[in-house]
């Protein structure tokens, strides 16, 4: 990118401009890359094939990682992690997968039972230090059940007053819609972890009504209502709005500062309950109580109100709209060493900028844009009083980019987030046809300019039931909500909107800043001189104690990862305190952490810090948690049932809270720890947990003292050597060729009576030779490779040939990898499945420049 060092020629009121490259500039263009190494900031975002499904199913995704510095993949440990959360941020599953370049496809299957709620996708990768940096994707998990209603929130909306004996009314309705009477469930209110009511309701012709008085003080938390099927078949969480809940908003004055007599425009960011986005009204107050300005959110949390702040005085704004109330909040105070920056006017060729000094005396004043930690365009020059700078753009790179003024001696004095839009977006076409049960889809791609040009695609075809129109997309993301520290709740639709798009735009970049980006950090020189420090801002910390609580300077602590078998040493200090940099585990479980002081003793307490993965938990539990209506299989249209009678499916008799397991070796990978560990008890724990009783290996759950049962069986080369666990530590694991470990009756009974409880098949590499040996137990799908999951291969049509049953695919097809030819066309076909209705074909990608687009249409199946 070329950098412009411009001889102002701008519209004028009093400024006096001349040309110097001063001293600042060139620092600034030499200490941006320093910055990018010392601040990364990786854009990581997720397509799946739908938004609904159902226990068991497997959820096919697409994952992309850019980092900021380009459209180019900066992974840091060369992979994704991708998390399944419940609307308590509990942990459901997830897995490791290695990045790609930049996209990378996987799956997450789903457990067989599961209660029906709302879930959340995370993905997040090994640059990300905050969860809010995470990507979140909203999943509905749901099923028809046979002769099981629905139950859902009335008036998701409705603001209840504090301190008063509210009433929350609940709808009960079959999937057709109809009342249902006399069904009984279960119901929970909690503020702050404190449970204010709980009981069981019955409906009462489709109705039933919780009364409960709700606490005089809510603040930012909110108050949870959470309702339940008697036998746990589904679980839904809502966070219900009071007049005692607090709005928290943010100001963002254009340019970074209110300047006494500049009239500019005053951004804010308004939130509630855990920092959601949210929408308000207010009027702008002087201290005399005069009304000067009024003020709304254009899109949900953001809100641009015109504003001249007159010396001396002081303004508040005050929420007129229901909810929030009278709720007041002090607006910034001016500012006298600075400048007032603002844009007054955009075009294809330039952006105008205005720029006012609190008074006469005249300022050396640089001006720089950067976008990606490049510097593309910047001028030095004497600003007396104000000034309009034309800034052309037309070599700009499509995206944010930032305007920022210094003085000579590299204080900041004024910085505003600007956007320049996609010169040749990509034009996605989709054409579908229903012949002879088969849907034939003819995509085409093309640029802005409408030249045919081959594109990277991912494309689905999914039961529209199942389907929400996105609210965040590979363009949305990268280029607006992968950049912004205020997020922007449905951005996707806003840009396809076209409706105030350049308005909306602007608003939401008044009312922001950037991620990880701080001129402070960049210009102070001491960043990239530690190429280890982002490292060491990572990784799993905690703290080893005894159990009087004291801290045990010069622990040995040792880790393993049981998804790769990988060990980790670390030492703690003088406080106890430890760090294992750069790890970035799926979720804690994974790990088996030993430790011992210097003259070898254990039996310490260890505690942990949150690790980033139970972070992105505590986020979602804050997230709103309503299933719009028509997305699955709530207020369906009752057409859809008469014709898909067989959605409709046996409700399981019990459904447990699920507890996830830690992830342990699904292949061979163990065999890398039989390489490296010093005995093998320690590698048969990594393959599964035990607890050793009376000298014997006695695996979770198999404990019997009424049949007198031993411990697990030892089996060494076929021979059996009995249930003591000593005979392990006379086994080297360097000569072992496979384990083989079974808690089935069937493989016990192979070598002895029903009294163990497991048998560990042991075969050496003698053994192999001897016996003829080439594995113990059947072979199994390698899901792992380098403790990496090998996505599996999406289940077509085609695959399924000759399987009993109805086709009851609610994805036709999945491809995360298409591709458009020179010609920028493709076309396939697809058998349909017996789901009869309609379905919604979405696809996005982007070309060879990064032009990135998407588009969606429907095909009905009649």
């Amino acid at each position: 990118m070329r950098t412009f060092f411009a001889l102002l020629f701008a519209f004028t009121f009093y400024g006096v401009f001349a040309q110097e490259k001063v001293q600042i500039l060139d620092q600034i263009s030499e200490s941006l890359p320093a910055g990018m190494e010392a601040l990364p900031l990786e854009k990581v975002y997720v397509m799946t094939d739908k938004d609904v499904y159902t226990p068991g199913e497997i959820i096919w995704f697409n994952a992309t990682a850019i980092g900021r510095s380009g459209f180019t993949a900066r992974n840091l440990g060369g992979e994704i992690n991708v998390n399944l959360y419940d609307a308590n941020g509990k942990f459901i599953t997830g897995d490791r997968y290695r990045a790609g370049q930049p996209q990378t496809a996987g799956d997450l299957k789903i457990p067989d039972i599961l209660p029906l709620g709302v879930y959340y996708l995370a993905a997040f990768s090994p640059l990300h230090l905050d969860p809010e940096e995470a990507f979140v994707k909203t999943i509905y998990i749901d099923q028809a059940y046979e002769s099981e209603p629905v139950v859902f929130l009335s008036a998701p909306e409705k603001n209840y007053a504090a301190g008063r004996k509210a009433a929350i009314s609940l709808k009960v309705t079959g999937h057709d819609g109809s009342p249902v009477d006399r069904f009984s469930f279960d119901y929970t209110l909690d503020h702050k972890g404190n449970t204010i009511a709980t009981g069981k309701l019955r409906s009462d012709k489709g109705s039933a009504l919780i009364e409960a008085d709700l606490p005089a003080v809510t603040g930012s938390e909110p108050v949870l209502l959470t309702v339940s099927h008697p036998k746990n078949l589904w679980m839904y969480k809502y966070a219900l709005r009071t007049d005692a809940d607090s709005i928290h908003v943010e100001f963002y004055p254009e340019g970074g500062n209110v300047v006494a007599g500049a009239v500019a425009k005053m951004g804010f960011y308004a939130t509630h309950q855990g920092g959601n986005a949210v929408d308000l009204e207010a009027d702008i107050l002087d201290m005399d109580g005069n009304v000067v300005s009024k003020a709304s959110t254009l899109v949900t949390g953001f809100g641009v109100f015109p504003f001249r702040m007159d010396p001396g005085k002081t303004y508040k704004m005050v929420i007129t709209s229901e909810y929030g109330k009278g709720q007041t909040f002090s607006m910034p105070e001016q500012t006298k060493d600075k400048i007032a920056l603002s844009v007054a006017q955009t075009d294809q060729e330039a952006v105008y900028v205005d720029l006012f000094s609190p008074d006469d005396s005249p300022r050396q004043v640089s001006l720089a844009v950067t976008e990606k930690f490049n510097l593309v365009w910047a001028a030095s020059f004497q600003l007396v009083r104000s000034a309009r700078v034309k800034i052309p753009v037309a070599d700009f790179d499509p995206g944010i980019q930032m305007i920022s003024a210094f003085d000579p001696a590299g204080k900041l004095l004024a910085s505003r987030l600007i956007y320049t839009p996609e010169k040749s977006p990509l034009v996605i076409t989709v054409d579908p046809v229903i012949d002879n049960q088969q849907v034939r889809v003819s995509v085409s791609t093309a640029s802005g300019t409408k030249n045919q040009v081959p594109a990277s695609l991912a494309l689905t075809i999914s039961d529209e039931t199942r389907f929400s129109t996105p609210s965040q997309t590979l363009k949305s993301t990268l280029m607006f909500n992968g950049e912004l520290k205020n997020q922007v709740p449905d951005m996707a639709r806003l840009i396809n909107s076209q409706a105030n798009l350049s308005m909306a735009v602007d608003y939401i970049l008044i009312a922001n800043e950037l991620k990880r980006f701080s001129w402070d950090e960049i210009l102070k020189g001491s960043v990239g001189s530690d190429p280890d420090a982002f490292l060491v801002r990572k990784g799993i910390r905690g703290k080893v104690t005894t159990r009087r609580g004291e801290p045990v300077a010069g622990a040995s602590l040792t880790m393993m990862n049981s998804r790769d078998m990988q060990m980790y040493q670390a030492v703690a200090d003088e406080q106890g305190n430890f760090l294992f940099p750069a790890v970035n585990p799926v979720h804690i479980s994974d790990f088996n952490i030993n430790v011992t002081d210097a003259r070898g003793r254990s039996g310490f307490d260890i505690s942990l810090e949150p690790s980033l993965s139970e972070k992105i938990g505590e986020r979602v539990a804050c997230m709103n948690h309503i299933q719009p209506v028509g997305i699955g299989m709530k207020g369906q249209n009752p057409a859809y049932f008469a014709k898909n009678k067989d959605v409709f499916t046996k409700a399981p008799s019990n459904v447990k809270p699920y507890q996830p397991a830690p992830q342990r070796v699904k292949s061979d990978s163990y065999k890398t720890l039989l390489q490296t560990a010093t005995s093998l008890m320690e590698v048969i724990k990594a393959i599964k947990p035990y607890s050793l009783s009376g000298g014997q290996i006695v695996f979770p759950g198999t404990i019997n003292s009424i049949n007198n049962q031993s411990g697990a069986l030892i089996v060494l080369d076929g021979q059996k050597m009995g249930t003591q666990a000593d005979i392990l530590n006379t086994i080297n694991p360097q000569d072992v060729e496979s384990i083989n470990i079974s808690l089935d009756p069937m493989d016990i009974q192979k070598y002895t009576g029903f009294n163990n409880v497991g048998v560990i098949e042991i075969v050496t590499r003698k053994g192999v030779e001897n016996i003829g040996v080439t594995g113990s137990g059947p072979v199994q799908e390698v899901l792992y490779q380098d403790g990496f999951r090998i996505p599996r291969v999406f289940l077509s049509t085609e695959s399924l040939q000759g399987k009993s049953g109805k086709d009851m695919r609610t994805t036709l097809f999945w491809n995360p990898e298409l591709r458009t030819d020179g010609s920028g066309k493709v076309t396939f076909s697809v058998p349909v499945s017996q789901i009869r209705s309609g379905f919604k074909i979405f696809v996005e990608g982007f070309d060879s420049e990064w032009n990135m687009g998407e588009n969606s249409t429907s095909v009905l199946v009649p």
